[in-house]
Order: C-alpha cells, then structure tokens, then sequence
C-alpha cells in the first residue's frame, strides 16, 4: 500500500520485516501450487521427494502420522455409527433367529452394496450388529476365511454383475479375536441391478437405509 499508493502505513520502521513477509507469501504460494499439481497429477516431483525424505529421516516430529491399523479402522467406523455410507450387518447368511442358512440374510447385504453402487458409495461392515457390537462373521459357520471369500465373491457376480467386481473391494479383518468383514463400494456411472428370481431391482441409499425404486421413480432417478 505505501509503494503503490503513498501511504505511510511503515512509517519507515518496519520495511524489513514486511519484505520478508511478501517473500514469505511467494514461497508458500509456489509450495501451495506445486502440492495442488501433485494431488491433482498423482505424480512426485522433487518437491514430495524431499518432503518424504525429510518426514523418514525425522520420525519423531511426525508421530501423529502414523498409519491406522485395518483393526484401529474398523472400530473408528464403528464408533461413529451407521449413516448413509455405513451399515452394520450380523452376519452374511444366517438367521440369527433360527441359526440357519437364510437367503434373504444374503438378499439384505446384497441391497445395500446395489444401494451404494447406484450412490455415493459406502462402507458395509459383516459381523457387526445394529448396536455396534461385535459379534464376527464366525456365525456364518464357512470352514475357512478363503471358503467366505469364494462364497461372497460369487454371490457379487450372480446377483449383481462381474463387471462391478473392481467397485467392490472386501477385506476380512480380526478385531478383538473375531472377524469383521469389510466391504468397500465406490459410485457406478451406470444403473446397478440386483437380480432376485429372474427379476431386476434397483435400489439406492435414503439416509441410514436402502430404499427401492421402480416405475417413474426409476426412471426420473437413472435421469
């Protein structure tokens, strides 16, 4: 302001101080524009070399950067509790009520992955119940982890399609002695249908739950 329009804001004291103030400005501007460039791009420059460098050369001052463990992950998601784009389930296929295998137990997992596909996306947790409890997908009695894995995996392409697979991403994590499985969806850019008894249905996420669509509803929605 005193260079360009004549003020006398410094009045002479302070013309230091304010040179390295713009410098300062400068630097975190061209910083500021080269971390938008890596975020945007993907790609390290010599900037995010020397960062990382530094950060592995300096643990100590960078300890609240310590990554969660996929366990830690698990019960942070928990404690914030079911939303839009986080649902507790039980179990994958047992009644819990009559400790036998019940396809709509399946059928309901089903929806909500088909509801988050066709949204924003979201996070199903199995073994978890509506009260946060853990209760660990051992109820579901498969012989192994691996046997669940194949199980779920070609449930996800007879009931919902193989060429969703790469939006569906699913873990089994031990927590607390037990095993919660983890199932990552992102958005689709297409309709998802799930297919029940040679019918088609389509469902989308309405706050905390799955809601399903058909008729004009459907067709305003895929609009």
């Amino acid at each position: 302001m005193d260079f360009f329009f004549g003020f006398n804001f410094q009045r002479g004291s302070i013309v230091d101080t304010m040179g390295d103030i713009i410098v300062n400005a400068i630097g975190a501007l061209l910083v500021s524009f080269a971390g938008y460039i890596y975020m945007k791009e993907g790609k390290k420059n010599i900037i995010s070399r020397l960062i990382i460098s530094f950060i592995n050369k300096n643990p100590l001052l960078f300890r609240s950067m310590k990554q969660e463990t996929p366990e830690e992950k698990i019960l942070k998601l928990i404690k914030n509790g079911e939303s839009e784009s986080l649902e507790f389930k039980s179990t994958l296929r047992t009644n819990l009520h009559t400790n036998e295998i019940d396809k709509k137990v399946e059928y309901a997992a089903l929806k909500t992955i088909v509801a988050y596909l066709n949204s924003k996306g979201g996070n199903l947790l199995i073994g978890v119940t509506d009260k946060g409890e853990i209760e660990g997908i051992e109820k579901d009695n498969f012989q192994s982890n691996d046997k669940l894995n194949l199980h779920f995996t070609n449930l996800l392409k007879t009931k919902i399609g193989h060429q969703y697979l790469p939006l569906i991403n699913f873990k089994i994590i031990n927590v607390d002695t037990k095993h919660v499985l983890k199932i990552d969806c992102e958005p689709s850019d297409k309709p998802v249908f799930l297919k029940i008894e040679g019918e088609e249905e389509f469902y989308i996420r309405n706050g905390p739950s799955s809601a399903k669509l058909s008729g004009s509803e459907l067709v305003n929605y895929i609009e």
